[in-house]
């Protein structure tokens, strides 16, 4: 057998090249052999990494080796100072099949260490496919800092038998042919592992038969959507590989292909993946010496919409099922005459997704979705599953195909049990008819069987439920100025003229399973539009009724324009966009250096910082929204203001809701300026130092003097209180404690703009119920941290006023003393001992003529105290009530209304109603 020895010793090393940001040339990548490295060599250089940063690589080109011929050859020495870890490692990629050496995505034979907890430092074996790699053997040669000079000989013979240092540790169950472009050196390290690896590479070689090479395609599946990959195996040309009119798929050539040397990626168009049964074909594909090879042909199989169903589910085992393992599951069930390959296709339950591996569902198979192997003599099980996402609470659970598209679908809640004591656990819910695809209230139940439910096998409510519900509309979403997009609850059959927008029939209605794509020849008008469908029919026959839907739509606008930082702008538009390549924005005439586009906002970067306190004109060109409408220009002015300590205020907290209903804190802008509300942080502390935080980020602006309440539930706190300033959803508001804590609010640069501690025993010396009740900042001068600074919010304010001027003002910014009544310390001990003996009542107005009505009246509303009538109070008066009623006996402990009218000389009244709080010790 002829021997081709292609590389030695220092011609071996200077063939090499240099890949990525930190093996350069520059950083010495090469460097002299000293006595310290490898003092028996005789070469001149070795691969130094001395100066490599993170990870990087090196790749030596291979020609003419076909591996499946003859025994190839690798030998280095290596030399590793650092103690081998998941950190710092290293990887040779004996040969790897890729045509981009610095691409993760390649298949390769590779030796490498710091792979896996527990053998980080011994030299392993490994094949690599895409990214992910399979350690095939474990060897005996550590690298555990011990800094001694490793000399490695790796060997593979044609039969896939592989040695390391003269000892075979693995053989290929199935040798196939493999393309081999490259070695490819990878490397590792933290700034631990600087200095600590050397490579020198001393020999290449392989042996070549000189037969002709025979290479085949195989192993097509469906890889995402609208994507198929199909398997090589040995070398095919790429002239005939990349040509995309030699491959189809049910007939329908691909949009485009990538050719990685051991696979062809091809991408079809989506309507391409309609059908269950796809059928592959690739034909005029020849091998690199010009051979034609056969034709090739492979009929693949994808589930569509109700070709596997969510058949059972165990989502609580407490109690434990009487005669089954006590674990969750989810059963799957094929009703269809195909088997499925479910590789590439995904499990969802709520936010949780679970991809499956390569495993078959056959045709009217079950399979368990599940965590422990304890199900496995039931029917076929895929594990590692997260089974605490199956909770008893409402789930949304999800089977999605290659393609992303739904196979099945449901949220199930404890009402489908229909049994409220097998709702409490220990039985299955189980799915009646599993024909039938839509209808989920009635169509599920307990189970009946006694085991407790009944996985792998058919179920024991089996029945048929007539499917008789009619197709209506669930959603309804703009795609472009003159296309919609309508959802139905049931896969439907339309054409174009049951379609009308506006009075205008469609011109073009395309059906999806449960959806339409519609087409009209008019844009969108602004503001209303109305969509009318008439009756429509599912696939078995049920009509809709007349259906009509509104919903808004606007060209695109310029909404807001704010300083995210010192350099840059977010804009703000009322769409998402879809910015052309000409897009350009300015600052007073200066052009911005970066763009970044997220969903309606833009962020443009300007080499120069803003003047700090300036009004600025800022202004765009050019830009579009996703649904095609365009502006040439717009402009508006904005002024950047980096927030300091006290421009935003915390001035009221609802830490303790009621039962079923969210907290909020409120903000005030004690500032001259408009600040943007992104990026701020509101970080809580309990009582046992635990940090919560949570980073406010909305495109609204606080203006000057104006309140802001932040809050999880806008619409019940707008129910439950009167509201006024700006309402901001918030579903992430750290959890307060309904006892004590502490609040801090942060700028976008961590800097401290306010802060509060709040504690309930403290401001609440009468042991109150306080819950559903806010607490206030009685003075915006006041100290924050001090808690004699907030008090609980009064009944006759409802007991929270979100939005708006508190009912404690020492000192409002947004209103004067005048026609106003203030008290001063409503809560009040009248004990003797000389302190907050008595209730202050300050009465103030802007006529010093005013006259006022000062009495007192308990909770039931009987009056207990007359402080004045008709009494004159100028412009201002102060009364004090010592908790005697007018018969001078001592009032009970309790809440008492402060009932005060004033009458102004032309007549005019005022009437003003305070509570205050008794409390006798």
């Amino acid at each position: 057998m002829p021997s081709a020895v292609f590389a030695q010793s220092t011609d071996f090393i200077a063939q090499w090249s240099n890949s990525g940001a930190g093996w350069t040339d520059s950083n010495r990548l090469w460097a002299e052999v000293s006595s310290d490295a490898f003092p028996e060599s005789s070469a001149t250089y070795f691969c130094d990494t001395s100066r490599v940063n993170g990870t990087d690589r090196i790749y030596h080109s291979i020609s003419n080796l076909y591996p499946e011929t003859g025994t190839i050859k690798w030998n280095f020495s290596v030399v590793c100072n650092a103690k081998n870890s998941s950190v710092n490692n290293f990887k040779i990629m004996l040969f790897a099949n890729d045509s981009v050496p610095d691409s993760d995505d390649y298949s390769a034979f590779a030796i490498g260490t710091g792979l896996k907890t527990g053998i980080y430092s011994q030299l392993c074996l490994l094949k690599y496919s895409g990214k992910d790699f399979d350690i095939l053997a474990a060897t005996d040669i550590m690298f555990d800092n011990t800094k001694n000079i490793k000399e490695l000989e790796v060997q593979r013979t044609s039969a896939g038998e592989w040695f390391i240092n003269g000892e075979s540790v693995y053989t290929e169950p199935e040798p196939t042919m493999y393309v081999a472009d490259y070695i490819t050196i990878e490397y590792k390290h933290t700034a631990t592992g600087n200095l600590a690896f050397n490579i020198l590479p001393k020999e290449f070689s392989f042996e070549y038969t000189g037969n002709t090479i025979s290479a085949r395609l195989f192993g097509a599946c469906i890889t995402g959507k609208g994507e198929v990959t199909l398997n090589v195996d040995g070398r095919i040309s790429k002239e005939s590989a990349s040509d995309a009119a030699n491959y189809s798929l049910n007939s329908v050539n691909p949009d485009s292909l990538r050719f990685l040397g051991n696979r062809v990626v091809l991408y079809f168009p989506a309507e391409s993946f309609n059908s269950t049964q796809l059928t592959l074909s690739a034909k005029n594909i020849t091998q690199v010496d010009g051979t034609k090879m056969a034709d090739y042909q492979e009929v693949l199989y994808m589930p569509l919409f109700g070709d596997i169903v969510i058949n059972e589910i165990m989502c609580d085992v407490s109690p434990s099922p009487a005669n089954l393992p006590a674990v969750k599951y989810i059963e799957i069930f094929n009703p269809t005459k195909y088997d499925f390959n479910l590789k590439n296709c995904y499990f969802l339950a709520g936010d949780y997704q679970y991809a499956f591996p390569e495993i078959q569902l056959t045709a009217g198979e079950y399979m368990l979705i599940c965590r422990s192997d304890s199900l496995d003599a039931y029917a076929k099980t895929v594990k590692k599953f997260d089974d605490s996402k199956i909770v008893t609470k409402n789930k949304k659970l999800s089977l999605i195909n290659q393609a992303g598209n739904i196979v099945d679908s449901l949220t199930y809640t404890l009402e489908l049990y229909n049994d409220k004591i097998k709702s409490q656990g220990g039985y299955s819910l189980e799915r009646i008819d599993p024909k039938n695809l839509f209808m989920v209230e009635g169509n599920w139940t307990a189970s009946l069987d006694i085991a407790g439910g009944t996985p792998g096998r058919v179920n024991s409510t089996l029945a048929t439920v007539p499917d008789n519900k009619p197709p209506c509309i669930l959603s309804t979403s703009v795609i472009d100025n003159n296309t919609i997009k309508i959802v139905f609850s049931k896969n439907i059959i339309v054409d174009a003229s049951k379609v009308l927008l506006n009075g205008k029939v469609s011109t073009e209605c395309t059906v999806n399973l449960n959806s339409i794509t519609a087409k009209f020849a008019n844009q969108l008008k602004e503001g209303t539009n109305t969509l009318k469908i008439s009756p429509i029919a599912d696939f078995v026959g049920n009509l809709s009724a007349d259906t009509s839907v509104t919903f808004s739509y606007y060209r695109l606008k310029l909404v807001n324009v704010y300083a995210a930082s010192n350099y840059q702008l977010c804009f703000v538009f009322n769409n998402d966009l879809s910015l052309t390549s000409t897009s350009v924005f300015f600052v007073e005439n200066t052009e911005c250096s970066t763009i970044k586009v997220d969903g309606e906002k833009v962020f443009v970067g300007f080499a120069k910082s803003f003047v700090k306190d300036s009004k600025l004109t800022a202004s765009a060109v050019r830009i579009k929204d996703i649904y095609g409408n365009a502006l040439d220009s717009v402009s508006s002015t904005f002024v950047y203001h980096n927030t300091e300590r006290f421009d935003i205020l915390i001035t009221e907290v609802l830490f303790h809701p009621l039962s079923g209903e969210k907290r909020f804190l409120e903000i005030y802008n004690n500032s001259p300026y408009p600040i943007p509300l992104n990026q701020y942080s509101i970080v809580f502390y309990d009582n046992k130092g635990e940090r919560k935080q949570s980073i406010v980020n909305t495109e609204y602006l606080l203006q000057p003097q104006q309140y802001a309440v932040i809050t999880p539930d806008t619409a019940g706190i707008q129910e439950r209180y009167t509201c006024g300033g700006l309402m901001i959803q918030h579903s992430k508001l750290p959890a307060f404690d309904n006892t004590r804590g502490s609040i801090v609010l942060l700028n976008a640069f961590g800097a401290v703009l306010d802060s509060m501690i709040y504690d309930k025993t403290e401001s609440n010396t009468l042991e109150i119920n306080v819950q559903g009740v806010s607490l206030e900042r009685v003075g915006f001068n006041r100290n924050s941290t001090d808690l004699a600074a907030w008090k609980f919010a009064t009944s006759a304010a409802d007991y929270a006023t979100p939005g708006l001027p508190n009912s404690h003002t020492e000192s409002s910014p947004s209103s004067s003393l005048s026609n106003s009544v203030t008290i001063v310390n409503e809560l009040f001990t009248p004990d003797g001992d000389g302190y907050n003996d008595e209730v202050e009542i300050v009465v103030s107005s802007s006529n010093d003529d005013t006259a006022a009505d000062v009495s007192i009246y308990d909770s039931n509303g009987v009056h207990r105290c007359t402080l004045a009538t008709r009494t004159n109070i100028g412009t201002y008066a102060s009364f004090l009530w010592n908790g005697k009623s007018d018969s001078g006996d001592f009032c009970k402990s309790g809440i008492y209304v402060i009932y005060v009218k004033t009458i102004s000389p032309n007549g005019k009244t005022n009437v003003y109603k305070k509570v205050c709080v008794l409390n006798r010790k």
